[in-house]
């Protein structure tokens, strides 16, 4: 009986180190994209940089505007050299200034219920925890270079983001709990960041070694959150479940399923993307299996996206 005891504590021990290797290769792709469309940001921003005065209030200085233009952008500031949360056209950005400030000016909204309100304090607090190191740093600013963007202006940012977070440290642990206060309010960029974003929880392998319960309920509130967003047809949440189905680490390991979901991408979305990375989702799948992941993004197409 205790071999067997053994067995799965080792085996769900092997679960939980995968479960927290994948999530952070997660994070670093997100970090990927964000220098990405940092550096195509900077590009095209470089000659229509403006001076105008920013509002006083940080609850407006939250991020740019959706295609509908339902937000003001923040003004005065590199928008390309900022971290930045993102869904579906709407970008939103941490408010600059003191730490400790923003967050006691934004906590009384984000206490009455201001779902965005709280997103903006755990993108603040975020900012603050993962501060990058000089040479980290460096490395970056060069890499931006190479690639035609100003390596000296995100250097600035850094510095400025270091001066920020001086009031952080006592914050900082407070960031997860702000994030899930948004996205149960139902703001669907902090909807989609709780569920890559799993540093905001377990600051370690060892914290989620020491409580898997912990790790499952974050996994299913992640899931919760996704599939309401399908339904609504947000391809970033079709995207979490291809991945997650094709790792097997938030979800339940299934090819089939992941290529349905690589389909309703396409078909929602279609472009996105490419046709030899459609094939090497396909390629260990038969022609009954691949019918039936083709009926399953149909049937879901259908659902979310067809009206």
């Amino acid at each position: 009986m205790q071999a067997a005891d053994r067995k799965k504590n080792r085996s769900s021990a092997k679960r939980l180190l995968l479960f927290a290797l994948v999530l952070f290769v997660l994070a670093w792709a997100l970090f990927y994209f964000l220098m990405r469309d940092r550096r195509l940001q900077e590009r095209e921003s470089a000659s229509s940089e403006t001076a105008a005065p920013m509002s006083s209030s940080p609850a407006t200085e939250h991020g740019s505007a959706d295609d509908s233009g339902h937000e003001d952008a923040p003004r005065n500031q590199n928008r390309g050299a900022r971290k930045r949360a993102h869904s579906e056209g709407e970008s939103v950005f941490p408010p600059p200034g003191d730490a400790q400030k923003i967050v006691a000016q934004l906590r009384p909204l984000a206490d009455a219920g201001d779902a965005r309100a709280a997103l903006l304090i755990h993108l603040k607090l975020y900012e603050c925890a993962n501060q990058q190191d000089i040479a980290t740093m460096e490395r970056v600013a060069e890499a931006f270079e190479r690639g035609g963007a100003s390596g000296s202006k995100y250097i600035a940012d850094q510095q400025r983001i270091r001066r920020d977070c001086a009031s952080s440290a006592e914050l900082i642990f407070e960031q997860g709990q702000w994030l899930e206060r948004a996205a149960d309010g139902g703001d669907t960029i902090a909807q989609r960041l709780y569920a890559i974003n799993s540093r905001a929880f377990f600051r370690s392998t060892t914290e989620m070694l020491a409580d898997p319960a912990a790790v499952e309920r974050y996994k299913r509130k992640a899931n919760g959150y996704m599939s309401a967003l399908v339904e609504k047809g947000n391809t970033n949440a079709m995207m979490w479940y291809a991945g997650a189905y094709d790792s097997g680490v938030m979800l339940p390991k299934n090819p089939l399923r992941s290529y349905a979901y690589y389909r309703l991408v396409e078909m929602s979305a279609p472009g996105t993307i490419s046709q030899a990375s459609m094939d090497h989702h396909a390629k260990n799948l038969s022609a009954q299996q691949m019918a039936e992941a083709d009926a399953m993004a149909r049937k879901l197409y259908d659902t979310c996206c067809k009206n």
